[in-house]
């Protein structure tokens, strides 16, 4: 899929990775930024007949060590931060055709040495019928295995989890074969798509695969709990050159999120309060303003920082405007202006 990452890419770039609804894993060596940071990123479908521009925080970072060219990263996690319903459509039409050009593009760059966006788009098929994003589970995976394993060759895994011995026993074809050099001779990573296996998967419970699997996951995620938590929101920071002001307070309204956000630019501050996503007050170190002039003075800035913690609070409330009507009102007096 073509990714373009705000502030570090100039144009979209293709990269080999993973995408869900809750978030997607990419292959990059830029320095993106740090676990909990939060950025924006633009996915479009290989065929580029599908994208979405949306929020999204660092999670996690893959970072490999080499002996002659030192530290660097190889992947990072996102984690999706959708503020709208229009922007969950998108990311599901994306997904579609994401899954659906993937196998396209594996038997393509199966047999020849062609670089993926050489390729010519994969032919248009009619969708399936139904919700097909709204079922879609884990059915790729990637492995590491110690012997060579051709493109197209069956694989059976069988996935288990340490603490409850729950497991799946799955069966899929190699799309992707890859040989990686090491000290104790070669490792080869294998791409393996269980949704298209050749025989019928044995799976704990009488459920799906995805259903399986995202229950095994769960439990790998959150091992010392029956029950899996809700992913915390209690603290995200990043650049205002990539994020700004507006995106980040209808993002706030739409989780109803409370707490302060503090913002920074050549040593002066600013803090945007907010209770259940609702802009209650605002301040700048300088004294004397009002709220509603802090917010537009705020929502002018281009770069600096911004850290927003999860809080109570319990300031009264200075601009009796939901937050959606206080950013139409402040952009159209901008217009006007």
């Amino acid at each position: 899929m073509w990714v373009t990452i705000a502030g570090v890419d100039g144009e979209p770039v293709l990269r080999r990775g993973d995408v869900s609804m809750s978030g997607m894993f990419v292959e990059t060596d830029q320095r993106v930024g740090e676990p909990g940071s939060v950025q924006t990123v633009t996915v479009t479908s290989f065929a580029r007949e599908s994208s979405v521009e949306l929020l999204a925080r660092i999670v996690r970072l893959v970072l490999v060590h080499d002996l002659w060219h030192g530290s660097g990263v190889a992947g990072i996690a996102l984690e999706f931060l959708l503020d709208n319903l229009e922007k969950r459509q998108q990311l599901e039409a994306v997904i579609r055709d994401v899954m659906a050009s993937r196998s396209y593009v594996a038997e393509s760059l199966g047999g020849a040495g062609q670089a993926a966006d050489q390729l010519d788009p994969p032919p248009v098929e009619p969708e399936p019928a139904g919700d097909a994003a709204g079922h879609l589970g884990v059915r790729v995976m990637v492995l590491d295995a110690g012997w060579p394993v051709s493109v197209g060759e069956s694989i059976r895994c069988r996935i288990e989890t340490p603490q409850s011995g729950r497991q799946a026993e799955l069966t899929g074809r190699v799309m992707r074969s890859t040989i990686e050099p090491t000290d104790a001779g070669a490792r080869y990573r294998l791409e393996v798509d269980f949704a298209r296996a050749v025989d019928q998967a044995r799976v704990a419970e009488g459920r799906s695969i995805s259903d399986a699997m995202d229950s095994l996951l769960e439990e790998v995620v959150f091992p010392d709990l029956e029950a899996p938590r809700p992913r915390s929101r209690e603290h995200l920071r990043g650049l205002l050159a990539r994020i700004r002001l507006p995106s980040l307070l209808a993002f706030c309204e739409l989780e109803r999120l409370s707490g302060v956000l503090s913002l920074q630019r050549d040593g002066e501050q600013g803090q945007v309060f907010l209770r259940n996503g609702q802009v209650v007050d605002a301040e700048l170190e300088r004294a004397g303003a009002d709220p509603r002039t802090v917010i537009a003075e705020l929502c002018g800035w281009e770069d600096g920082t911004f850290d927003f913690s999860l809080r109570e609070v319990q300031r009264a409330d200075r601009l009796q405007l939901s937050t959606s009507a206080l950013l139409l009102t402040l952009a159209q007096e901008r217009d006007e202006a």
